[in-house]
């Protein structure tokens, strides 16, 4: 079954183009993150999550077939996108290297944005970073947003975790202040653990980079771009990406260790 008819959507649009009007590009091999959910993982050989649907139900009104890539690490993707060996990304942020590659179908379909987390009962609001000063927090190993934020974390008060479900339970728990991840990956794990109404998150972000789908301009189907960037907008004026992202953050995938 499509995603379109599996989420009940459909363009507003009356046309559906057949797949022999798009010249050389009779299909789009998908490839993805292989775990960044909600917004796209791998699982049992498909592309899954946020962006994979909205890939899926752009293309099922264009006609055109979808083949799913799967079993790749990310960099290696990002490789065989630029070659032309993927047809498309369903996730990826903007940068100059990726740009000399890669056509964005504007607008973005979904923000990374980290944002700090804190108890609800905590009376303190943590929208700016200086707000975060002397403050004892927790943020996953690796991650990193930047010189000014990465200087700013490397102090005693801040502790490294592996298991980001580790920094929210010590949050819960009363032994920091804060915690600083990406806000669609912690909306989904706290459906999962439960934790609804015990935490919040500041209404500003960090650091918000947009997220979006990306074709190969090595790719045949590079002339798909301009009409999947106006499906892209009726998406997301008829709000039909904000539906999608809801029903994944209601989903089970995915401990995010």
């Amino acid at each position: 079954m499509s995603v379109t008819k599996r989420l009940g959507l459909t363009l507003t649009t009356t046309i559906l183009f057949p797949a022999f009007a798009w010249g050389a590009c009779t299909e789009v091999t998908l490839g993805g993150h292989p775990d960044f959910p909600p917004v796209i993982w791998a699982e049992a050989g498909q592309v899954r999550g946020i962006g994979a649907d909205v890939a899926q139900l752009l293309l099922d009104k264009l006609g055109v077939p979808v083949r799913h890539s799967t079993g790749y690490p990310y960099k290696r993707v990002q490789r065989m996108l630029a070659l032309g060996e993927l047809d498309m990304v369903g996730v990826m942020a903007r940068n100059r290297e990726r740009e000399a590659y890669s056509i964005f179908i504007e607008p973005p379909y979904a923000f990374a944005e980290a944002v700090v987390w804190s108890r609800s009962e905590d009376p303190r609001q943590f929208d700016k970073l200086e707000s975060l000063s002397g403050l004892f927090g927790a943020l996953r190993v690796g991650t990193t947003y930047g010189q000014h934020y990465d200087e700013f974390f490397a102090t005693d008060t801040v502790t490294r975790v592996h298991d980001i479900n580790t920094a929210f339970k010590m949050l819960l728990n009363g032994r920091i202040d804060y915690v600083v991840y990406d806000r669609l990956r912690s909306q989904l794990l706290i459906q999962q653990q439960s934790w609804q109404g015990k935490l919040k998150h500041g209404s500003g972000a960090l650091k918000r980079n947009p997220l979006y789908l990306a074709l190969s301009q090595n790719s045949p189907c590079a002339e798909l771009a301009p009409v999947l960037e106006k499906g892209m907008k009726e998406l997301l004026d008829t709000g039909r990406i904000a539906e999608i992202t809801a029903k994944h953050l209601r989903s089970a995938k995915g401990t995010d260790k």
